[in-house]
């Protein structure tokens, strides 16, 4: 479920909200809200207003129309509460959710490996690909559906795996 969403309108990025899961149903929301400046002609230049992080809590959301719905109100009510905001989110508004590519650092006592996740969220496809700081043959492929969290997936790889390691998520090492 961790993804990327940006507004945009006439192909101009208004809002980019980035979500960031801690668990299947909250985590943090980082909100980039721009103003669209028109120019002499056609020109028009896009200038940054506001910025801030966000903590969110929803539901277990299982399907991707779900996760749109609360993506859609989660913007709008957000919007709604920002006093004096030069903001206007009217039609038409265009949703769109790039792929993404995560990486992540898996740690105990010692560096454990890498998790790469590369995440279509419109397609609900997500692959891991699990690289061994140590063994060759630990290296690990998996693959899920947008709504699973990367945290959960992470989780998954060392559910499996009857070592008994425990391990801690850095904050992304690398993000491309």
């Amino acid at each position: 479920m961790d993804r990327k969403l940006q507004l945009l309108k006439s192909g101009y990025p208004l809002a980019e909200l980035t979500f960031k899961y801690e668990t299947q149903t909250s985590g943090s929301v980082k909100i980039e809200l721009n103003r669209i400046i028109d120019l002499k002609g056609d020109i028009k230049s896009v200038v940054p207003l506001y910025l801030c992080n966000e903590s969110f809590e929803h539901e277990t959301l299982m399907t991707i129309t779900e996760i749109e719905t609360f993506d859609q109100l989660f913007i709008k009510q957000f919007i709604k509460q920002i006093d004096n905001l030069d903001f206007q989110l009217e039609d038409p508004i265009e949703f769109m959710y790039p792929p993404e590519s995560f990486r992540y650092l898996i740690s105990g006592e010692g560096v454990i490996g890498i998790a790469n996740i590369q995440a279509n969220f419109p397609e609900n496809k997500k692959e891991m690909q699990f690289i061994s700081a140590s063994r060759m043959n630990e290296d690990n492929l998996k693959s899920s559906f947008s709504v699973e969290s990367n945290v959960n997936l992470m989780r998954q790889l060392f559910a499996e795996d009857d070592t008994g390691l425990q391990f801690n998520l850095a904050d992304r090492a690398e993000r491309f």
